[in-house]
């Protein structure tokens, strides 16, 4: 379990080596040097209710919005920058109501390093959703895990102000 959160804040950019190795020149790293990750997807019920979490609580940034006026899909992430990751909440335009969402096995968490982790942990106390007691861990940081409103789990990563 562990393992794929180190992975996941690998990715995010939190651990920089030299601390956890070596970073290949980009001669030795294979592909496109213009190839990146765009960011995950993730199907919801209520595109308007992930928007009161994820933009409103979160702080993150509508970037654009696509597919039908009256039932749009949404991309955001921290700041404008169309470049850096993003996260597109998306919903099944064809069904009358909204559907269940069904978690599989292979998807675990969404990490995000965040900034202010207790104030935003009271923001999500107040509006709602329920978040674990803030944990110190990798010896410098705090982890906070929240339940967004379709049930995703988010694990909110900041620095610690002891350390």
């Amino acid at each position: 379990m562990w393992k794929r959160a180190i992975v996941a804040l690998a990715v995010a950019g939190v651990f920089a080596s030299p601390a956890f190795g070596e970073t290949p020149s980009p001669a030795s790293q294979p592909g496109p040097t213009d190839s990146k990750i765009v960011g995950p997807v993730l199907y919801v019920s209520s595109v308007e209710a992930s928007l009161k979490f994820y933009r409103d609580i979160l702080g993150m940034s509508e970037r654009s919005r696509f597919g039908p006026a009256d039932r749009p899909n949404v991309s955001l992430g921290y700041g404008l920058d169309p470049r850096q990751p993003s996260l597109m909440l998306v919903s099944d335009r064809t069904a009358p109501t909204p559907r269940k969402i069904e978690h599989g096995h292979g998807f675990d968490r969404l990490v995000l390093l965040v900034e202010g982790l207790p104030a935003l942990q009271q923001r999500l106390r107040a509006g709602g959703f329920v978040t674990t007691d803030a944990r110190k861990i990798y010896e410098t940081r705090m982890m906070v895990m929240a339940t967004d409103p379709d049930g995703y789990r988010i694990e909110l990563i900041g620095s610690d102000p002891a350390g």
